[in-house]
């Protein structure tokens, strides 16, 4: 570790300016940024931290987003060990907003025990809907 320790035993810190800087070195780069972050101590360390091999900020805990506020950029990734996953614990399932559209690149496959709505087709290729339906195993 460079430099010395300073420790500030003090149950609230208030810092005036409007930015805290870490990792001041005369030449900064994204190796020196390696690491560094924040830490908060608790039974397991909970840590936001830069990771240059990811070149990305990876939070040891999960995000949660107040109601009401999201998650906004030109793309929003989301995946799980299975692959994209998206959902919500009160099961009230994925909506597109009016105007959106989605496109399916590959294969669609519904799952589930009770897989009992509607397909509702408003527009489109209806000679492609009929050939998936038509190669279609199981109850349609």
């Amino acid at each position: 570790m460079d430099g010395t320790l300073t420790t500030i035993n003090s149950s609230e810190i208030t810092v005036d300016d409007k930015n805290i800087e870490l990792g001041s070195v005369d030449n900064p780069t994204n190796i020196t940024a390696d690491g560094g972050g924040l830490t908060l101590r608790g039974t397991t360390n909970k840590t936001i931290l830069w990771n240059n091999a990811t070149e990305a900020w990876e939070f040891s805990e999960h995000v949660r987003i107040s109601d009401g506020m999201q998650f906004q950029g030109d793309e929003l990734r989301a995946r799980d060990a299975d692959g994209l996953s998206l959902g919500d614990s009160a099961g009230s399932g994925i909506f597109i907003q009016q105007g959106g559209d989605v496109s399916i690149a590959a294969n669609l496959f519904v799952k589930g025990s009770n897989v009992s709505s509607d397909i509702d087709v408003i527009s489109g290729d209806l000679d492609t809907l009929e050939a998936v339906v038509d190669s279609a195993t199981g109850d349609i």
